[in-house]
């Protein structure tokens, strides 16, 4: 009794297994992700700090070179390499493929906290997994041309539209959104003399006091052990009206807060300017995905938004897409799926052509049934 033997007497266990086989395919062709390259994670954490003015020297001297040293001795580490260059550290730290990665950035995280020296000036450290993502996509955003006698767009205008864009394509459910062609945007305090002068406070007395109340800080551990929980304040503003009620100086009558002596707003970089096209500023949002995301999927929800923008858009604004790597995707599948259903085809005719017509339809329906069970074990 083989294996063949057994199914030839037990039919019922052929046809279970046949259906077992079929249901799983199914199942693992629900699953399995669509994307040109096989996920794999990249093992590796990076750790930046922003050092505003310093050249490449004091920021190797005062930032890179210990932190590299402390960062040395954090377990399955197997390469580290950093670099210094104006206004910036970064650290890139690969570890081994055994190595679990978020309990190296647990560790990793712990000993850059545990640093203290870092020049006061510098930024928070900012330390983040390597995360892979692919383009979907790219859709510009610009002022049509075609349309005469109309006032251009500003960047800031444009930027205000195309932040509205990502938020709702982030709900959405696209993984990441990236803007290019814009410049980078700063928040700008603007002090007069005379009000100084009033308060007996100068320009630097204010900037400490906007330093002290605008800091994410580490406040220690909740907890021992694997229960331990990192406490932290979220103080850093983030918006004009965050530094607007920053306290400035308590009177004997009221509480003074930045926004009453300063005129805050926020306004691109000085030298930075946005791309342009027909002498308009043009944007570029560059969809992406995580290896885990579905290139199909996200391309249907960016169709579904493009299709509901064309009834709410002005006439003025314009949308074009392209770099659709989803579409070469969708290619090869289809390019896959006709190629064997036109094997199958000739299978089916030759099998018929030299075996009787009961025995070809059964060896033509174990192709597919066979694949089915391929995809269910390669899920």
């Amino acid at each position: 009794m083989n294996i063949i033997g057994f199914f030839a007497h037990h039919k019922v266990a052929a046809n279970l297994l046949m259906i077992l086989m079929i249901v799983s395919g199914l199942y693992a062709l629900a699953k399995l992700n669509v994307q040109f390259f096989p996920s794999f994670e990249l093992d590796r954490i990076s750790v930046r700090v922003i050092w505003p003015g310093a050249s490449a020297e004091d920021i190797e001297q005062g930032i890179t070179t210990p932190l590299e040293q402390s960062l040395k001795t954090v377990e399955n580490l197997d390469k580290i390499t950093s670099t210094s260059a104006q206004n910036i550290s970064s650290i890139l730290m690969e570890f081994t493929e055994d190595s679990d990665l978020l309990v190296a950035l647990d560790k990793v995280k712990q000993k850059v906290d545990e640093y203290k020296n870092l020049p006061q000036d510098a930024e928070k450290p900012i330390v983040q997994t390597i995360v892979r993502y692919e383009n979907v996509a790219t859709v510009q955003i610009s002022q049509n041309p075609q349309i005469k006698n109309q006032q251009p767009f500003t960047s800031r205008e444009l930027g205000q539209l195309v932040d509205n864009f990502e938020k709702e394509l982030i709900q959405r459910g696209i993984d990441k959104v990236t803007i290019n062609g814009l410049p980078e945007q700063e928040i700008a305090i603007e002090l007069s003399t005379e009000k100084l002068y009033q308060l007996k406070m100068n320009l630097a007395d204010v900037a400490k006091k906007v330093g002290d109340y605008s800091l994410d800080l580490p406040i220690g551990v909740s907890g021992a052990n694997e229960h331990g929980k990192e406490l932290r304040t979220l103080e850093q503003g983030k918006t004009i009206e965050a530094y607007k009620n920053i306290p400035i100086v308590q009177t004997t009558t009221e509480l003074i807060q930045l926004g009453d002596i300063a005129t805050i707003v926020k306004r691109d970089r000085t030298g930075e300017v946005a791309r342009l096209s027909h002498n308009r500023p043009v944007v570029e949002m560059v969809l992406q995905r995580t290896e885990k995301g579905n290139a199909l999927v996200a391309a249907e929800i960016m169709q579904q938004w493009l299709k509901d923008k064309s009834f709410e858009l002005p006439p003025n604004i314009q949308l074009i897409v392209y770099d659709e790597t989803w579409r070469l995707i969708k290619e090869r599948t289809m390019l896959l799926v006709q190629n064997g259903l036109g094997g199958l085809i000739l299978v089916v005719a030759i099998l018929y052509l030299f075996l009787n017509g009961k025995v070809a339809m059964w060896v033509a329906i174990g192709i597919p049934i066979s694949f089915m069970a391929t995809l269910a074990i390669l899920y």
